[in-house]
């Protein structure tokens, strides 16, 4: 890139954290977390859409990672091989030399081409930031869209984009090879973390009850209701309890008009 950037320190510690947690995803739910924890703090957007394989052939898969439900038919719409908004992206992202866009609506440095136009209008998407990264072969990439950055757009975005795109593309990889031979299918809301056992459990811990309150509750023994905890507090990257009630409520996991009873 031509233009100089200068982080500040806090920009710069934001994107060294995020690379360093990137290496330790191998997982979905790891990919997920990292997504919506690290990612999101040097780029906050809606929703991150992932296509990978060959790029250029338009045979890729997709993936969608949001904090909020996503609709499968949205993902269909936009994945779609030809007249979607993602193949788009992609033909100019390629057409502009593979370099990282911000793309806007709006008349600003960075307004989409006309041919994108009617698809951000259509779903409602005023600004993507977008960027990708081929394998050394130059056949094999991926490319992220991340829908809805909050605007007015920082210059360094570009920079950013830059320089994590590639450890995302490799946490990506990690996670796809770890789910070779299984159908894992696409993860469109953080409760396909849990089970719907998980999730109960969760909401009364989130209200404050004990592990003997929560097996009374569920009708289930302490000791099942030690093994959830300790399955959430894995799936969730959380240290204590403490912690995965905070994640439940920022992912909005759980009922935050419960409230605990006496």
């Amino acid at each position: 890139m031509n233009d100089l950037v200068t982080l500040d320190s806090v920009d710069a510690e934001r994107l060294l954290y995020a690379i360093d947690t990137s290496l330790k995803v191998y997982r979905r739910h790891q990919f997920f977390l990292w997504v919506q924890g690290g990612l999101q703090s040097i780029l906050p957007h809606d929703t991150l859409v992932c296509a990978f394989g060959d790029l250029s052939g338009g045979r890729y898969k997709i993936e969608a990672f949001s904090s909020q439900e996503v609709d499968r038919g949205f993902i269909d719409d936009i994945g779609h091989p030809t007249e979607g908004l993602l193949s788009k992206l992609i033909n100019e992202w390629q057409r502009l030399g593979c370099t990282p866009a911000i793309i806007q609506t709006s008349a600003a440095a960075g307004a989409a081409h006309p041919s994108l136009m009617p698809e951000l209008h259509r779903h409602d998407v005023s600004c993507i930031a977008g960027h990708g990264a081929y394998d050394f072969s130059g056949t094999e990439g991926a490319y992220f869209a991340f829908l809805r950055v909050p605007e007015p757009v920082s210059p360094r975005l570009r920079y950013m984009l830059e320089v994590f795109v590639p450890y995302l593309r490799m946490a990506l990889i990690r996670v796809v090879e770890s789910e070779a031979g299984n159908d894992a299918g696409l993860l469109t809301s953080p409760k396909a973390l849990l089970s719907s056992r998980e999730i109960e459990v969760l909401q009364l811990l989130h209200e404050g009850r004990t592990n003997h309150e929560i097996g009374q509750r569920l009708d289930i023994s302490p000791l099942t209701v030690k093994n959830h905890v300790q399955k959430i507090l894995r799936k969730l990257n959380a240290n204590n309890r403490t912690a995965a009630a905070a994640k439940a409520k920022e992912y909005r996991l759980v009922d935050l008009g419960t409230t605990e009873s006496a």
